[in-house]
């Protein structure tokens, strides 16, 4: 089965975003880029947690998918002095907020 238009273009962030705010969303949280099952349960279930329990603002929340478990350490070991360097995974940055960043779930 096909899609039409329409339902194409629903499928881009942007133009989803867009639709949303205008019919008078606040707050928009979305993928940039498809991701597997496991890793959207994943964000979804931290999304939720931070909103919902940790109380949280949205853009709170998205920042704090930068800093979660999607974080990979790895140690650069010069000598005796080894320094652990921060690297991100690409799905850390998946999810973004469009709208208002300060949006607390009541």
């Amino acid at each position: 089965m096909s899609k039409s238009a329409a339902q194409l273009d629903l499928e881009k962030p942007l133009e989803s975003a867009l639709l949303l705010s205008l019919c008078g969303v606040g707050c928009i949280v979305l993928h940039q880029w498809h991701s597997s099952l496991q890793q959207n349960t994943r964000t979804m279930l931290n999304v939720l947690d931070n909103l919902l329990r940790v109380r949280q603002t949205s853009g709170q929340t998205v920042h704090a998918l930068r800093r979660g478990d999607d974080q990979v350490l790895r140690s650069d070991s010069e000598g005796d002095d080894a320094r652990h360097k921060t690297t991100l995974a690409p799905a850390a940055f998946n999810c973004i907020v469009y709208g208002l960043p300060n949006l607390i779930v009541a």
